[in-house]
């Protein structure tokens, strides 16, 4: 019956298993139908009542009787009701670890049928999302032609060194080094070593995860650019969201409180280790016509690395937003 979906005196929705409180779905509410619910005493905001209607629910508000409907779809997608990994360092939801056999499965695919056909975008972008990287064959024209696959080329930022600002850039294309034959890296997936990390050293990972390292990087013209981060970045609910480790740009350590600095270190070093062994990491060679693109904040390039190659970076999100166009293209 519709008053058996009220729950909790109006405060909370529950429809299908899945509760919501009030004020969610007030603030949630299509932009046509939103109620300012932030800017209401949270006690004002209550179901007055809920009727499924088709594949839809029907509620009204309190104080004043408003209207709002919502899918059942749109609201099994966006449930919050459920338990959810809340462990200190795990992977974000859709990727997948690897290690050093990704190399005979890497997901690959030529640019003229990348740019001709949509189902291959998905299965592409989707690798990006789910392994940090793919790779590109077969191109012909700049790098910015693979950019435009996800994000205008105007957006994307070339370089050939080493950058401390990079890492604020989270996608980067990686080429064959001009006058070159080929160029080969090294590369690590940077979430699978924090997690090994964690599960081998629980203190050094906390140690990585709670003390800010410093990075400085002049560009050409002597300017210096500066950053403070975590080596390994985590979201409040523990999710492992960014990876910054560049040895090349470290600059001394000054958050690490002096109980912790040789803890710290210890862990930096087996971190270090983990990236350039040979079951972590693989080595990529790119010859003329073929690109890797890669998470910048998770994928990362080995300490023995010459950085010879091609560098160019876009925006994650970008890619992101065009792999979500395409997975609710009907």
């Amino acid at each position: 019956m519709p008053d058996r979906l009220i729950e909790n005196e109006g405060r909370v929705l529950r429809v299908n298993g899945q509760r919501f409180h009030a004020v969610w779905l007030a603030d949630n509410a299509p932009s046509s139908q939103r109620t300012p619910a932030l800017a209401a005493p949270l006690n004002n905001i209550r179901l007055l009542t809920a009727n499924l209607v088709g594949d839809s629910v029907a509620l009204t508000f309190a104080p004043d009787s408003t209207p709002l409907s919502f899918s059942l779809k749109w609201l099994k997608d966006h449930v919050y009701d459920t338990p959810k990994e809340r462990s200190e360092g795990h992977m974000p939801a859709g990727s997948t670890p690897w290690g050093s056999t990704i190399k005979a499965a890497m997901p690959t695919a030529p640019f003229p049928t990348l740019k001709a056909y949509e189902a291959t975008q998905l299965s592409w972008l989707d690798a990006i999302r789910s392994y940090g990287l793919a790779k590109v064959t077969e191109t012909a024209g700049p790098v910015h032609e693979i950019i435009e696959i996800f994000t205008p080329a105007e957006c994307a930022v070339t370089s050939n060194g080493n950058d401390s600002r990079a890492p604020e850039l989270s996608l980067e294309i990686i080429t064959c080094a001009k006058d070159e034959e080929e160029s080969t890296v090294h590369l690590s997936d940077g979430f699978a070593c924090a997690i090994r990390l964690k599960n081998e050293d629980p203190e050094g990972f906390a140690a990585l995860a709670h003390h800010s390292a410093s990075f400085v990087f002049a560009d050409q013209t002597g300017r210096p650019f500066t950053a403070r981060a975590p080596l390994v970045s985590l979201l409040p609910e523990g999710t492992i969201a960014a990876i910054h480790f560049a040895p090349q740009s470290a600059a001394p350590l000054t958050d690490v409180p002096f109980e912790q600095m040789e803890v710290y270190y210890r862990a930096y070093r087996h971190f270090s280790e983990l990236v350039d062994s040979p079951e972590m990491q693989i080595s990529v060679t790119l010859k003329e016509g073929e690109a890797l693109v890669i998470e910048n904040t998770r994928i990362l390039r080995g300490t023995t690395d010459s950085h010879t190659a091609q560098r160019t970076f876009a925006d994650r999100n970008s890619l992101l937003a065009s792999l979500t166009a395409l997975e609710t293209t009907p």
